[in-house]
């Protein structure tokens, strides 16, 4: 009884983001060049949402942003589910306590994923826990640096920003 009432709860919960199936399936059929446009469009205000993509803030290809929502995978979680932060993460829905912090929509989780595995000790690895049903966008490090080689100043962009939130990482430590 107890999960089905989970299982209910769940497909009731995540009604909104079983569209996203068919919202890709007519990205799909879409040219390229309208694709990529659509996505940046749709895109850039997840996206923007990270201060390092913020293309206010920094000169890169504006197609980038788009390049990057078109790899945005959806993650839904139960209440008392764990996110881990080894990829960039923003909420879309829902509520997430990290240390003694609510996060909500549209916080960032995992900002410096980008940061190369060699340092990761210097990466902010606490996970969060989520306190209500939660859905979300992600993309790995790897997704992201294998869209910006397509892209050259936003991949010398992204070595920056690593940089920087290295040398961050090893100064507050």
């Amino acid at each position: 009884k107890e999960h089905r009432q989970r299982m209910r709860t769940y497909f009731h919960q995540t009604q909104d983001f079983l569209r996203t199936g068919e919202e890709q399936e007519i990205m799909g059929k879409m040219s390229a060049k309208l694709r990529a446009d659509t996505a940046t469009f749709v895109g850039r205000e997840t996206l923007e949402r990270v201060w390092w993509l913020r293309t206010d803030n920094f000169d890169f290809e504006r197609d980038f942003v788009g390049a990057l929502a078109l790899s945005l995978q959806q993650a839904i979680y139960e209440a008392h589910e764990v996110i881990q932060m080894n990829k960039l993460t923003i909420i879309l829905k829902g509520l997430v306590a990290r240390r003694i912090q609510l996060l909500g929509h549209g916080q960032v989780l995992g900002d410096d994923c980008i940061i190369e595995d060699r340092h990761a000790g210097v990466k902010d690895l606490e996970p969060a826990n989520c306190l209500s049903f939660v859905a979300t966008s992600y993309i790995t490090r790897y997704e992201i640096f294998k869209v910006a080689q397509a892209f050259p100043k936003a991949l010398e962009h992204l070595k920056s920003m690593a940089l920087k939130l290295t040398l961050k990482g090893v100064l507050s430590t």
